[in-house]
């Protein structure tokens, strides 16, 4: 009986996260048109395809522009850990999350912290920029992890609330007034 449920657990234990990479891609237009929809299922439910792969190929599945980007950096070496992908613009996003709408927000962590490039990053305003420079100079980054951030109030929070500590908010809402989440990953 034992060599039974050792075996059994054995297959199963095999099979979950084959299930992962068994998934097809799927367009945006295969899942009309809805951007939470297609982020979810193609970087949430196969992230695990991502892993070893570049931020060009991430962009390059996205089929639309990176509008916007954070950095999650490392307060030792001052280098990048990750990236905040966004598909929205801030104003969009802010839209989103006050109208209690769906919204997704891609998140890199890289295998290596990548160098901060004083070049790209000179003004305030272009810290958060997404551009060529930025693509050009990030885009080899080798990918250790791909999370989906997806806010409590979206249709897809009971699939994946198992996983809440991916699922928190990154920004707050008070008043009219939006928030970065500083306890994000407390």
């Amino acid at each position: 009986m034992k060599k039974l449920t050792f075996l059994l657990f054995s297959v199963f234990s095999f099979l979950v996260p084959c299930a992962q990479t068994q998934l097809p891609y799927k367009t945006l237009a295969a899942l009309n048109y809805d951007t939470t929809a297609f982020v979810v299922y193609n970087f949430m439910d196969r992230a695990d395809l991502y892993k070893g792969k570049t931020l060009e190929d991430i962009s390059n599945d996205l089929q639309m522009p990176i509008k916007d980007v954070d950095y999650n950096i490392n307060s030792e070496t001052g280098n990048i850990q990750g990236m905040y992908l966004y598909v929205y613009s801030r104003r969009h996003l802010a839209r989103l999350i006050s109208n209690n709408s769906d919204y997704s927000i891609i998140y890199v962590l890289f295998s290596n912290e990548m160098k901060w490039n004083d070049d790209i990053m000179k003004s305030k305003r272009k810290k958060r920029e997404w551009n060529k420079n930025t693509f050009e100079y990030y885009k080899n980054g080798t990918i250790k992890d791909v999370k989906v951030l997806i806010p409590k109030s979206s249709r897809y929070y009971e699939k994946y609330k198992d996983l809440e500590k991916n699922l928190l908010p990154l920004y707050e809402i008070s008043g009219d007034t939006i928030y970065y989440n500083i306890n994000r990953f407390r």
